[in-house]
């Protein structure tokens, strides 16, 4: 019997200990999801899944990544006061579910009970876990396809087992582009494998068909509006972030030296960075069996320094199997030492989990409110404030830069702002044909764009900033709103500017 098999026996966490460490685990993600500040990306993300409930990513409105998640967490939404809570509560759900899987899969590769709840608890003391898990962006649902993908690798010998770990990892791709790089390194391990005879050539066949399945909506998208899904999905991704960037002098940041203090400082923000200096030093000591979560560690690494610049919420395709692989570590490590490793990731759980609870708390200090309500209630004032003008939702539509102050209005978003602040202030890189057939716009056609007048403007959130330092895309629409004479109201909840169309003389 192995150390591990050993240790399980005797190491065993009481039913009533881990049920109440799972309700207290998804208690604070809830919480987590409710006081979260506010991100500038999540607008993009609540946009497009408000959007997906009567019409098509890249079809009918501009997406800047691919489509699954809109397509599946649509129909979560169209309760106007709830929508951004439900979506944040929703990311919040998945991130226990991948917690759970991490600790399945974990005691499927007989790792010690309350090792492997050490090695789930860091996962969730991570800055990038807790930011990916509380917000609305599209982190989370490929997050979970990956952790059930890594449950299903283990002992993984038949090609249907294989099949069902393709359409996982595909489907992740589907909900994140940057995910499809754990695929490809599973994919090509397989190939290598299959080549030296220590799989059979029937694993990786399942793995293709599974992951060309898994990938179908993707293609879909691809197939039925090429030109708008390669922009979405791939150029933007370089085009549009160099541009802006260099815009407002940041260039320093989109260097690949950048990446090299980036990268390990992101992970330094919790145990992710002790867990991986840890796996290197021990990784003779791995099973066998772990190589396909080894190689879906490697492929979550490349997908999460691919882009430029590096993030902190990139490093969730990493995280899943590099705390799986975490357990296993531990379970082999000496008696003298596993304690003193045990006892270092939990208190940088703690001390990261502290440091996010108190950003949380700064911000609501600041604002009077923890985010999520705050932005349901503005939300409700701009659609109080629009009723209260004698505007209904036949009206017309909202045009905003900020969409997470839109969607519990009760009224109606311009689809061309579905991608946020992101393609308008870069929009300029693109002909007017293209940004017409993207359903986009940019400085240059916002006039020809607001030809037919929108019902309101809702601005306040893309003034000067950190990122925004030398060009303020709300000054655009400040200053045409001004021009044709809308009213203005100051929010008496947080930043928002209403701007209210005249009536008709």
């Amino acid at each position: 019997m192995s150390v591990a098999a050993r240790s399980r026996s005797t190491d065993p966490v009481p039913a009533w200990a881990g049920l109440a460490l799972w309700s207290v685990l998804a208690l604070w993600l809830a919480v987590l999801a409710l006081v979260s500040p506010i991100s500038h990306d999540e607008n993009q993300y609540v946009a497009a899944v408000w959007l997906a409930r009567h019409s098509l990513p890249f079809i009918d409105f501009l997406y800047l990544q691919t489509p699954l998640q809109p397509l599946l967490f649509n129909v979560l939404v169209g309760h106007p006061g709830q929508d951004f809570i439900v979506l944040r509560l929703a990311n919040a759900i998945c991130g226990v579910l991948v917690l759970m899987l991490v600790h399945a899969t974990q005691r499927r590769l007989e790792v010690p009970d309350r090792t492997a709840w050490v090695a789930t608890l860091a996962l969730a003391g991570c800055t990038s876990f807790m930011f990916d898990v509380s917000v609305a962006r599209n982190d989370a649902l490929p997050a979970l396809l990956l952790a059930a993908a890594t449950w299903l690798t283990v002992d993984a010998r038949t090609s249907l087992r294989w099949a069902a770990v393709g359409v996982a990892l595909g489907l992740a791709a589907s909900a994140k582009i940057s995910f499809g790089f754990a695929g490809a390194a599973v994919g090509g391990w397989l190939l290598l494998e299959a080549l030296v005879r220590r799989r059979r050539w029937s694993e990786f066949v399942g793995y293709g068909i599974g992951g060309i399945a898994g990938l179908l909506p993707a293609l879909y998208f691809w197939h039925a509006a090429p030109a708008a899904f390669m922009f979405g999905v791939v150029t933007f991704g370089t085009e549009g972030v160099f541009d802006w960037y260099r815009q407002n002098g940041l260039d320093g940041r989109l260097t690949q030296p950048a990446k090299l203090w980036q990268a390990p400082w992101y992970l330094a923000q919790g145990p992710a960075l002790a867990a991986l200096l840890l796996l290197v030093w021990r990784r003779r000591t791995l099973p066998k069996r772990a190589a396909p979560i080894a190689v879906l560690l490697i492929g979550g690494l490349i997908g999460a320094l691919a882009p430029t610049p590096v993030w902190k919420q990139y490093f969730m395709p990493a995280l899943i199997p590099l705390f799986v692989l975490t357990g296993l570590v531990l379970a082999a490590l000496p008696a003298p030492h596993v304690r003193r490793a045990k006892w270092l990731l939990l208190a940088m759980t703690v001390a990261a989990t502290i440091g996010f609870a108190v950003s949380a708390l700064i911000d609501i200090r600041r604002t009077g409110a923890p985010a999520a309500l705050r932005t349901t209630a503005e939300a409700q004032w701009i659609g109080q404030s629009l009723r209260a003008a004698g505007f209904t939702p036949a009206d017309g539509k909202i045009a905003s830069f900020t969409p997470l102050v839109v969607i519990d209005s009760g009224f109606d978003l311009d689809p061309r702002f579905a991608t946020g602040v992101f393609v308008f202030r870069s929009g300029d890189l693109r002909s007017d044909a293209e940004l017409a057939a993207f359903h986009a716009i940019s400085w240059r056609t916002l006039d020809a764009a607001f030809a037919a007048a929108p019902l309101a403007i809702v601005t306040g959130y893309e003034q000067r900033s950190p990122i925004n330092r030398k060009r303020s895309p709300d000054e655009a629409l400040d200053d045409w709103a001004a021009r044709h004479g809308y009213r203005r109201l100051n929010s008496p909840v947080d930043k928002a500017v209403l701007w209210l169309r005249p009536a008709p003389q």
